[in-house]
């Protein structure tokens, strides 16, 4: 069986909910982001930085061979 955490525990889980949630929610207020791409951009992550960073990877490890 799963021990459980103890009082002080949960409510430190509780609080640290709480942070993020409140964090999420100015994040994703209308005025702080102006449109979905910029919304998806934050909540997926910028991919387009990362695909660059893959392509030139990938031909690093092609000119190596």
């Amino acid at each position: 069986m799963k021990k459980m955490p103890n009082k002080r525990q949960r409510k430190k889980r509780y609080k640290k909910n709480l942070v993020e949630l409140a964090q999420l929610a100015e994040a994703m207020h209308p005025k702080t982001l102006k449109n979905q791409a910029e919304i998806n951009a934050w909540l997926f992550g910028d991919d387009e930085d990362d695909d660059d960073d893959m392509v030139e990877q990938k031909r690093g490890n092609e000119n190596g061979k």
